[in-house]
């Protein structure tokens, strides 16, 4: 049997503390379902908040029932926050993303978006009930009637929303002896959704209700350096431009850069306008002295905004940690974001974004034990190109960019650069400002090194022309990443595509191995006591657990890491996990 669920509450911060269950939907069919309130303002009876919670406890935690839901990593962990499990699930939200990925920008994977592409139906909007003009807070405060024709309705189209897209996936499904590509998880699309993305609803959940422990303290200190930077930056550049002006103001840094100054106008806004974007500042790194501390003060004033300022606003002060969410449908490659707060903005490589780490501390007497897929994306590039000099290196154990330096007889740094210029895409301007090399030494290397790897080239020639026939890429396993704009007739927006091609294909393929890691990290965890999974950051994996525990969860981890996708590729390379234990998000990756 199955049935759909979803929890209405009184904001999104039950797991915080901060909100709580106003009432529960449930739907058999639909055309058949219900809303049972516990918490109602409006003075009207309702049922009792632990007899709801305790007849419905034995349907939830059925491991025989199918639960659907939308976006059920929110319900997981209000469930959680009240004693209850949920187990055996389906994820409508997290079907149409292994369905159609980010192919529509615009319609999302928003349930009310959902019903009306499928359905052609029109829902009732939140806002439709919880009307604040006239005094209403949140659901609770909603009359009994409205909240049931709202509640019921979100219960039953997602179940009808489930016969869909269950429907849509099961006619994606290939037997796994007929994959055409043998990394694929069997059924292709089918087993993206059932391998890779629906054991994420619980390992999400669980890691934002788990939450991690902020120095609250030291942020507040890290705040003031960083503000303190800003103001000695500004008057660098005041100096510099010869007057003030508002550096946030991208009109008046466009007069004083290209009216004053006389750089280069390099790409212009949707509106005509000269643009100051990063990008463009980087690539005029080297024609005048104000682009250094102008990129800067960019880098510091977002440190500001979205971190030190704004962490510490997130800490709850009922578990005295920061709950932050995981996204797992909102990205184009298939990698999670973050949200309330995101610690994707976190520099990876610099002092100021390992001293911001330093702020995520584990509790006493526990301790952080980070593990990063080392690599991984240059390992992948060489794995998929079939680049002897590349697996290699690899396979010797060398330095891939230092090997890399050698053949092409530049440092280290510039074939880095190069390096990363072949997946993410860079042409010779932006890896001459890259490397602080003229273009014409620029176009030198990137001739050497075609011819040194022309597997590279190839490869990426085959995986364009695969998708400009289908207008997608897949990863290793099969998952899907939309490219639209390689069919573009705008010259600059098909490049655009062609990059996103590539890009895909790798970064892709490392986000379904991350997805594939963390439900088994997070199983496995469970034989060490208190052991806890907490973050996913990119490319790294953070677990919380007792001191004499964390040599062996380090070695669990990285073990875990390096075999996930085993079972469905056969790897060319070497696929290595490194990590570290300490006090702190920073010190553990020291």
């Amino acid at each position: 049997g199955a049935f759909a669920i979803d929890t209405e509450t009184t904001g999104l911060r039950v797991v915080q503390g901060h909100d709580e269950l106003a009432g529960i939907c449930l739907a058999i069919s639909p055309e058949q379902g219900c809303y049972i309130p516990v918490k109602c303002r409006t003075g009207e009876t309702i049922l009792k908040l632990d007899y709801v919670l305790d007849t419905l406890a034995p349907l939830f935690e059925d491991k025989t029932l199918l639960k659907v839901g939308h976006n059920l990593a929110f319900d997981i962990g209000v469930l959680k926050t009240y004693g209850i499990e949920l187990v055996n699930y389906d994820d409508t939200m997290l079907m149409s993303y292994a369905l159609e990925g980010q192919k529509d920008l615009a319609r999302g994977h928003g349930f009310d978006a959902l019903v009306k592409h499928y359905f052609g139906k029109e829902t009732i909007r939140f806002d439709d009930v919880v009307i604040t003009e006239l005094g209403m807070k949140d659901f609770a405060d909603v009359p009994l009637l409205n909240a049931c024709a709202y509640a019921s309705e979100d219960a039953r189209e997602t179940l009808r929303l489930h016969y869909e897209l269950f429907d849509r996936l099961d006619a994606e499904w290939t037997d796994a002896d007929t994959v055409a590509e043998p990394g694929a998880v069997a059924g292709n699309l089918f087993g993206t959704y059932h391998v890779i993305d629906r054991p994420l609803a619980r390992v999400t959940a669980d890691m934002q209700y788990q939450g991690v422990k902020v120095d609250v303290e030291r942020l507040g200190e890290l705040d003031q350096e960083f503000k303190a930077k800003l103001d000695r930056l500004e008057d660098e550049i005041f100096d510099i431009a010869g007057y003030e002006f508002n550096v946030a103001s991208n009109k008046e840094l466009q007069r004083v850069l290209f009216e004053d100054l006389k750089l280069p106008v390099l790409k212009e806004t949707d509106s005509g306008e000269a643009s100051t974007a990063k990008d463009v500042l980087e690539n005029l790194r080297g024609k005048h002295e104000i682009i250094e501390p102008l990129l800067d003060h960019s880098q510091f004033s977002t440190l500001v905004s979205l971190c030190t300022s704004n962490y510490p606003n997130h800490v709850s002060p009922h578990t005295g940690r920061m709950h932050g969410s995981f996204r797992v449908t909102s990205t184009n490659t298939r990698r999670l974001s973050g949200g309330d707060p995101n610690l994707q903005n976190i520099p990876t490589r610099t002092k100021e974004g390992k001293e911001i780490r330093e702020c995520f501390i584990s509790e006493y007497r526990n301790k952080l034990v980070i593990q990063d897929m080392s690599q991984i994306e240059y390992r992948l590039l060489a794995h998929v190109c079939g680049s002897k000099l590349m697996r290699d290196a690899f396979i010797d154990g060398k330095d891939f960019h230092q090997a890399a330096a050698d053949r092409l007889g530049v440092e280290r740094s510039a074939a880095k650069n190069i390096n990363f210029a072949m997946i993410y895409g860079a042409g010779p301007r932006k890896i001459a400002a890259m490397c602080k090399l003229p273009e014409k030494e620029a176009y030198r290397i990137l001739d050497d090194y075609a011819g040194e790897y022309p597997e590279v080239q190839k490869w990426k020639n085959e995986v364009i022309r695969y998708a400009r026939q289908h207008g997608y890429v897949e990863t290793l396993f099969g998952s899907r990443i939309y490219v639209p704009f390689i069919k573009c007739s705008d010259k600059a927006m098909q490049s655009y595509g062609e990059r996103q091609a590539v890009n895909g294909v790798i970064q892709g393929t490392a986000a379904d191995m991350m997805r594939l890691a963390m439900p088994k990290v997070h199983s496995k965890l469970r034989k060490f006591k208190s052991a806890k999974l907490l973050l996913s950051v990119h490319d790294e994996l953070g677990a919380e657990c007792r001191d004499e525990d964390a040599e062996d969860v380090k070695d669990m981890m990285k073990l875990t890491i390096e075999t996930c996708a085993d079972k469905y590729i056969k790897w060319s390379i070497p696929i290595k996990s490194e990590g570290g234990i300490g006090d702190s998000w920073g010190t553990a990756k020291s």
